[in-house]
């Protein structure tokens, strides 16, 4: 669905999932990946896209499957741990 580095230890990569958001971190370059938890998932919110830095934190927007990555209401997550854990601030709308 979604992959980026943000430097050239830390990626993430998104998988597409109707089910529950699908994400995968590695701190590593790459070598290894674990899956990342998000909390408070809202019900029907699966579709993940790749984190974005914004200031000292990453923020990772989680949609609905009829959204585009850049547009509709989602569920935001912030991290300030280079995203090893995720809080839940609330659903936005992306224009």
């Amino acid at each position: 669905m979604d992959a980026a580095f943000l430097d050239n230890q830390l990626g993430f990569v998104t998988i597409r999932s109707s089910e529950e958001p699908d994400i995968w971190r590695t701190a590593d370059g790459g070598e290894h990946w674990e899956r990342v938890e998000l909390p408070d998932v809202p019900e029907w919110y699966s579709i993940s896209y790749a984190p974005e830095r914004q200031g000292d934190l990453l923020v990772l927007y989680v949609g609905m499957e009829d959204y585009t990555k850049y547009g509709g209401e989602k569920a935001k997550y912030e991290s300030a741990d280079r995203g090893e854990t995720w809080e839940y601030k609330g659903l936005v709308l992306r224009k």
